[in-house]
């Protein structure tokens, strides 16, 4: 089989939805939203950015004991209907950026141990409802790709989730992938893994977010860094390997000083976010490190020039262009966002 060809680099703007958005915008005030969705797009063009991606979140909960899905926005950072999620979407669209959306559930609690066979059927087609929701709004509004990340992956249900993403291939014309994670705080290691995924011929490519640390020195050295990347990328090598499908990579390390410590330092909700207060940060274990930040960057980005299988490089959180600037994932307005401009523009050419 011949080599994958590159695909354009894309940054990942606004993951989570409105998560970002609902800090500083009074509830319901989507009106200044239309704004932030032109300025974004404006301000990720003139960047050199080929694309953005958004993750639209609904939740699970339950009902006379079986699984539902529901978009509970009142309580949660989803968009408050599908119109404003397209508004988002055909804003970078009209800015010439492609689009991937990347729909989850999340942020509430399910439990699956010890389930009946009702209980699993539900559970497969609420899951299926939801992303045939999705797979419709995406090609109605000329999104590139879509992927998901598959909760329940013991092998009993490898059966079930092929036939969940073949279902988004029948009301959706773009790339369908599947997203999994670095497993644990050591580099190299994926979960679902390789050999726990048997349905990866029905999908187009792959997709893992990492948080692994890539180095737990203090001060590691540019070619330790990347030598950390090497490792976890070469680790999610092996879906490529196995299925010839594409990986896309997205990380999540925040502007804080150490971050290559990644997972084994911090944790998505103890890092202060914009909208906290400054005593904050400072009553913390953290200290604002955009520098350190901008290392990490750099070795992924080395790391992907020399690996042409990886076809995207994402960053987690990036967040509309009008938010202030926090120790939060966003590398806009950071010295990481200026390396990625250079590194996007150089791969890009020798590819």
């Amino acid at each position: 089989m011949p080599p994958v060809k590159p695909r354009p680099i894309l940054l990942c703007a606004g993951a989570g939805s409105h998560r970002e958005m609902s800090l500083w915008l009074k509830p319901r005030s989507w009106r200044r939203a239309a704004s932030a969705f032109t300025s974004t797009a404006q301000h990720l063009k003139k960047m050199g950015y080929s694309g953005v991606e958004i993750d639209p979140p609904w939740q699970w909960t339950e009902e006379n004991g079986l699984p539902k899905v529901k978009n509970l926005f009142d309580d949660n950072p989803n968009y408050p209907s599908d119109a404003k999620l397209i508004e988002e979407i055909k804003a970078y669209k009209q800015a010439g950026l492609k689009v991937t959306l990347g729909p989850q559930l999340c942020c509430t609690q399910l439990n699956t141990e010890n389930r009946s066979a009702d209980w699993w059927n539900q559970y497969f087609a609420e899951t299926t409802d939801f992303l045939v929701h999705f797979a419709k709004l995406a090609e109605s509004s000329d999104v590139d790709s879509l992927h998901y990340a598959v909760g329940s992956w013991e092998a009993q249900h490898a059966s079930r989730w092929r036939q969940v993403f073949q279902t988004i291939k029948q009301h959706f014309s773009g790339e369908v992938g599947q997203m999994v994670w670095n497993s644990g705080s050591t580099p190299g290691f994926i979960i679902p893994d390789e050999n726990t995924i048997t349905w990866g011929e029905v999908l187009d490519y792959f997709y893992i977010a990492i948080d692994t640390p890539i180095s737990t020195k203090d001060e590691p050295t540019d070619d330790e860094l990347k030598a950390g990347a090497d490792t976890m990328l070469d680790g999610a090598k092996k879906l490529y390997d196995k299925y010839q499908k594409p990986v896309f990579v997205r990380t999540t390390y925040f502007k804080v000083k150490q971050t290559w410590r990644g997972n084994s330092f911090y944790n998505i909700a103890s890092v202060p976010w914009y909208g906290s207060e400054e005593k904050e940060l400072a009553n913390s274990q953290y200290q604002f490190g955009s520098h350190d930040q901008a290392r990490v960057v750099n070795a992924f980005w080395r790391s992907i020039a020399e690996r042409s299988w990886v076809i995207g490089y994402a960053q987690f959180g990036y967040s509309h262009w009008e938010n202030p600037l926090a120790p939060d994932l966003s590398v806009r307005g950071q010295p990481a966002e200026d390396l990625w401009r250079k590194w996007n523009a150089v791969v890009n050419q020798n590819r």
